[in-house]
């Protein structure tokens, strides 16, 4: 997988998902902590992610399979619709789960239409202490050979 400069990931990821927004750079910064430390590999990571299933929300899920390379050609993204955002990330008997602080979800509720890319960039450039809390433990729940519903719908996928 390519690798890409601050700029240019936002500019492609943008690209991929259409437009910069920030459940888009959360998923990517996500996404980014994940393959930090877990180590990235498309192929043995797995993303659980929990979220309301329409946009804003919903838009973290193109920045994980940015990120992450965890895509749904391959099975190993899953979408659960929930109230709130987490994002579980699953490698090797170990799992992290990352969820954004309530304080950065209220500031981009309370966003106007105008300030979305700066708020989206500013979250990008803001340290993933300041953005998130997380957990990283081991997992017995979340192996690489369970069985993943596609996004949350469709067939079942053996892995």
């Amino acid at each position: 997988m390519r690798t890409y400069g601050e700029s240019e990931l936002l500019e492609a990821a943008s690209a991929f998902h259409g437009h910069l927004g920030p459940y888009l750079v959360l998923g990517l910064k996500a996404g980014e902590l994940a393959n930090k430390i877990m180590g990235k590999d498309p192929f043995k990571m797995r993303a659980e992610v929990f979220c309301p299933p329409k946009p804003p929300h919903s838009c973290i899920l193109d920045g994980v399979q940015f990120s992450t390379g965890c895509t749904m050609g391959k099975g190993n993204i899953a979408m659960h619709p929930s109230e709130g955002v987490k994002v579980i990330f699953a490698k090797k008997g170990r799992s992290l789960e990352i969820s954004p602080k309530k304080v950065i979800v209220e500031q981009i509720s309370s966003l106007k239409r105008g300030a979305i890319e700066d708020m989206s960039r500013k979250i990008y450039g803001d340290s993933v202490e300041e953005i998130f809390d997380y957990d990283l433990k081991p997992s017995e729940t979340h192996k690489t050979n369970e069985t993943v519903h596609s996004a949350g719908r469709g067939p079942k996928v053996s892995r």
